[in-house]
């Protein structure tokens, strides 16, 4: 039986897989959280007629709002350069809309002039949006870089599969390519990816 080592990296994983599985739920079950609300009722809630009205206005806006955060995170994972700025672009966007209809939702207008009230709205949002996405990027960063890691020690034990699978069937002849000179071959290859771990590791 494999025994888990709990370190904080470890326990920052965990918290991350909650956090995870919270949002999904609060997102599923969002866009139908105002069922659970008497239409009935006639007390105010956020300037809404009652909670149900408030619920069923806010809830497509969370959903959006996890599910931006949900790309967001994913497309930290991404190693192809381009396409993770593409995906980082979208859930900022997508993350940026759900959060202003989420501020709309609560803030009521009004005697607030109506232009101000929406270019708050809207500098609100993209701020948040970027603190948010910063957030994320930063509890990411040892999660991304082990992740890094792991990649390219993959590639190193590749490389150096080859060298021993290459080295057995070789004839011991001297008319035949040696050892040392498909070590030459293949050693500026293990050289980079070792070069590329050490960076990972010691990146700040």
């Amino acid at each position: 039986m494999t025994k888990i080592k709990f370190n904080i990296q470890t326990i920052g994983d965990i918290l991350k897989i909650i956090s995870l599985v919270i949002g999904a739920l609060i997102a599923f079950t969002a866009p139908f959280i105002h069922m659970c609300f008497d239409k009935s009722s006639e007390v105010e809630v956020f300037g809404y007629y009652n909670a149900r009205m408030f619920c069923y206005a806010i809830g497509m806006p969370v959903t959006l709002f996890f599910s931006a955060l949900f790309v967001s995170f994913s497309s930290m994972f991404i190693h192809i350069k381009i396409f993770r700025k593409i995906m980082s672009i979208i859930s900022y966007m997508i993350l940026s809309i759900s959060i202003y209809y989420i501020i709309w939702s609560i803030w009521a207008r009004k005697d607030f002039p109506k232009p101000y009230y929406y270019t708050s709205i809207i500098i609100l949002s993209l701020i948040s949006s970027y603190l948010l996405f910063l957030l994320i990027k930063r509890t990411t960063k040892n999660t991304i870089r082990l992740s890094n890691i792991a990649r390219d020690l993959k590639s190193l034990e590749v490389e150096s599969k080859t060298i021993n699978d290459i080295a057995n069937i070789m004839p011991s002849k001297d008319e035949t390519v040696t050892y040392k000179a498909m070590i030459d071959v293949t050693g500026e290859n293990i050289g980079e990816s070792i070069k590329k771990i050490d960076n990972e590791i010691n990146k700040d």
